[in-house]
């Protein structure tokens, strides 16, 4: 029933002596525990999967690399998954090993992964597909490994570095020729004394492909120098309002003369550098973008107003604004706020309204927040995106720490400027005031009210009673009061 060797185990009964019995059973058991893994190696090799040839198994490792490099970003925990095909069994780790994909993607989680990877990288003559960096406590040590990596960059084809503080040290690397790149990525720490700025001599070789560029907490002294090639898709520059005193933004005719420059530009991504100043001859002519898909503001109303008023983007699928508003000073105070929509309006190249028709895509107001900070300045948030057939138009409101007057003048001044006529789903976050739910007291179309964090209710004013099908939806167990929905 048992192997011979097995059997005389079980019929020794502690013989010749208990502490030799036992020594002979762990070393039985030794010899079991080998020979079946020689036997699932045997089982392996046999699985059709390993009898496909070696080019065949690279190209389906490259193809995983591939995908996962597409799903996460080089310092996720689960982009190592590209490499974990060589843990499997002897064979698939010697063909991951000579897996040129692969280690087109060095991965830096830890400082031996960072020295094989980085080495392998080296030894295959092959394009660089991404480099990425994550700057963490646990990461310092394999920073001169990163450095290393990505030199020379003419192997280059894309480089990330997320939260960074590798300094000039790096910077000084990225200054020669690179014909491959295709992406640059730089986001350093959101903190004003670790800033770096970015150097005039950056990319300065020359990158002919350079189709995504994007920088963050990085102060960018001089946007003509910046290495951005025609073909650009994707530009994103973000600084801070906290660093205006120290550095000036962009003049427009700088700004307005570098972005006539990128007709292919998809996506637009611009955090307080908008210029301030205002120069009539750099506004001419007008700046189509007819291929803007993306485009997210953050500035003050003036600043974006002066912005939309040269620049089109007929197609444009979303936009975001953040709409930095000074203290109120007078009766005009929502005059620039004003200005900076009506721009936007134009810039789209008609007015922005829910449709009725059906299966069409119509450009909407779909997201409005006013908060006011403890200096009493406003931030306002608008987003406007398409909706369709399948998603009904629909309006989500928030005001926090907004006065009930306050709020009411915004949201009339915002409904007389966006037409709700096709509005049927009205979101509110927290309490609306009768002042502000009367912009939205004459639409007929409206079917369902949402209303989220509200403390107290208001019960219900007349001119909700004259809907048949109004869907209110509040929270459950609340106070009612007499001025608030």
């Amino acid at each position: 029933m048992w192997p011979i060797s097995t059997q005389q185990l079980l019929e020794a009964n502690g013989r010749p002596t208990v502490q030799a019995h036992r020594d002979a059973i762990h070393k039985r058991i030794r010899d079991v525990k080998e020979e079946l893994r020689v036997l699932d190696n045997c089982l392996n090799s046999i699985a059709s999967v390993n009898r496909l040839p070696v080019e065949v198994l690279s190209m389906v490792f490259a193809a995983h690399a591939s995908l996962v490099a597409e799903d996460y970003r080089p310092w996720d925990r689960e982009s190592l998954a590209a490499v974990r095909v060589g843990h499997v069994c002897q064979r698939w780790r010697n063909v991951a090993l000579d897996c040129a994909e692969i280690w087109a993607r060095p991965l830096f989680h830890n400082l031996e992964l960072a020295k094989y990877a980085v080495k392998k990288s080296q030894s295959h003559d092959t394009v660089l597909r991404s480099v990425g960096y994550q700057g963490t406590n646990r990461s310092a040590d394999v920073l001169p490994l990163y450095f290393e990596a990505i030199t020379p960059i003419s192997r280059l084809q894309s480089l990330e570095i997320d939260q960074g503080e590798v300094g000039r040290d790096l910077l000084s690397t990225l200054v020669g020729p690179a014909p491959l790149l295709e992406k640059v990525s730089l986001s350093f720490f959101d903190s004003p004394q670790d800033w770096e700025v970015l150097p005039n001599n950056l990319l300065q070789g020359g990158a002919p492909l350079l189709k995504q560029f994007s920088i963050k907490n990085m102060w960018i002294p001089a946007m003509e120098k910046l290495p951005l090639a025609a073909g650009l898709t994707h530009l994103h520059l973000e600084t801070k309002s906290d660093l205006q005193d120290r550095y000036e933004t962009p003049s427009s005719k700088v700004f307005f003369g570098v972005l006539r420059n990128f007709p292919l530009l998809k996506s637009l991504h611009l955090s307080d550098y908008l210029p301030r100043d205002w120069d009539s001859d750099s506004i001419k002519p007008d700046i189509s973008l007819p291929n803007l898909e993306d485009l997210f503001l953050e500035d003050g109303a003036e600043e974006m107003y002066t912005f939309f008023n040269p620049v089109k983007i007929p197609r444009a699928e979303t936009v975001s604004l953040n709409i930095i508003h000074a203290p109120a000073i007078g009766d005009d105070d929502l005059l620039p706020l004003e200005g900076a929509l009506e721009g936007l309006l134009e810039a789209w190249g008609k007015r922005t309204k829910w449709g009725k028709q059906k299966k069409t895509k119509f450009k909407g107001l779909q997201e409005f927040s006013a908060a006011i900070n403890f200096m009493e300045v406003t931030k306002f948030k608008f987003k406007f995106d398409s909706v369709s057939d399948e998603d009904p138009p629909h309006l989500t409101v928030s005001l926090p720490g907004v006065s009930r007057a306050l709020g009411g003048r915004y949201l009339s001044s915002i409904s007389n400027l966006m037409p709700t006529s096709s509005l049927t789903c009205l979101r509110a976050r927290g309490e609306l005031s009768a002042e502000q739910w009367r912009p939205f007291s004459h639409i007929g179309s409206l079917r369902r009210i949402t209303i989220k964090n509200a403390r107290t209710q208001l019960q219900q004013p007349g001119s909700l009673l004259r809907w048949k099908k109004l869907q209110l939806k509040m929270p459950q167990q609340t106070a009612r009061g007499p001025n608030r929905l």
